[in-house]
């Protein structure tokens, strides 16, 4: 599976990304809740990649 700054990001602005990265935050607790540890990770890792990604829309 490719990274999210690897592949062609379906967002159109640092704000969509911005919403994406916290709808994902939202989710990842509710997997660590629900003691789904992998899927808690998994989507941690998806943020990380949003967050590099953010910062290089927002660097220009």
């Amino acid at each position: 599976m490719p990274l999210a700054e690897e592949e062609k990001l379906p967002y159109k602005s640092p704000r969509e990304l911005e919403q994406e990265i916290a709808r994902l935050e939202k989710e990842m607790k509710s997997a660590a809740d629900a003691l789904e540890f992998e899927k808690a990770a998994l989507t941690r890792n998806e943020i990380k990649e949003l967050k590099k990604a953010l910062e290089k829309v927002m660097a220009g």
